[in-house]
């Protein structure tokens, strides 16, 4: 192999590396208190702020206007929902509860790009219904977290939903044709946590909305959860980084041109 072929196969190696591996790690945790950015001034628990920016640049909002994030811990594990502004008698505002998101409260999770890839997304304060055994939470159904999609440009992806199942040890995520088994406690000794890998295969996601369903009743015995965590898939080279590797791949044509080679 001669000089300039090396230079440039090592030119399209550093590339690729470069594709592949620069970009620096994004995930943020509530629990773990980790990248959390503006975020951080939802903890110690209870905190509260009507949005906030994560150290890699996810964008966390209450809606409606005037409602507030508010962070809470069950059983070791420590998320976030929603506080209305009403938070003690039923009517216009009423919360059910005051720091997980139930009925009309909603939570916008706003990628760091247009075209953001989640590697995982956490989940928590999901319990079965009480009636299949103790310790419980009291809750009336075994409850769901429902997720909306969006992508480039606000295009509806569709509705992601997560369910706890009977055992209390599983939550059943599903997403068009991505169906998977969520493993966890979901009863009253637990936190309710579900870690979902790949949510949303390598779809790639502008914002999502967490919610209930708008159905339900307005109480505490309804499904009502918490946002925990959330990473991006940086195994997925940025467009800028695929130009470079083009780039080098000319030089690759050019040096072929010149003194023809085998195949790699």
């Amino acid at each position: 192999m001669n000089l300039k072929k090396v230079s440039v196969c090592l030119g399209l190696a550093a590339g690729s590396a470069l594709a592949f591996s620069s970009a620096p790690a994004q995930a943020f945790s509530f629990n773990t208190g980790d990248n959390l950015g503006t975020c951080s001034g939802l903890l110690p628990v209870p905190g509260t702020l009507p949005s906030c920016t994560t150290g890699d640049g996810f964008g966390i909002i209450a809606k409606p206007d005037g409602y507030l994030l508010r962070s809470k811990t069950v059983n070791g594990v420590t998320g976030i929902g929603i506080q209305a502004t009403n938070p003690v008698a039923p009517g216009d505002g009423f919360d059910a509860v005051r720091d997980e998101i139930d009925k009309g409260e909603f939570m916008h999770l706003i990628a760091p790009t247009s075209n953001t890839v989640l590697k995982d997304l956490g989940l928590a304060f999901l319990y079965r219904r009480a009636e299949l055994g103790t310790p419980n939470f009291s809750d009336l159904i075994n409850e769901i977290a429902y997720v909306d999609v969006f992508g480039a440009g606000g295009v509806d992806l569709g509705t992601g939903t997560l369910t706890v199942l009977d055992d209390g040890a599983t939550a059943l995520w599903e997403f068009g044709d991505i169906v998977q088994n969520v493993t966890g406690n979901f009863t009253g000794s637990g936190p309710g946590y579900a870690n979902i890998s790949n949510p949303f295969g390598n779809q790639g996601i502008e914002k999502l909305v967490l919610r209930v369903n708008q159905s339900q009743s307005d109480n505490f015995q309804q499904s009502d959860y918490g946002l925990v965590n959330a990473s991006v898939d940086t195994s997925i080279p940025e467009p800028a980084a695929l130009a470079g590797l083009g780039v080098v791949g000319a030089g690759l044509v050019l040096s072929r041109r010149r003194r023809p080679n085998k195949s790699n």
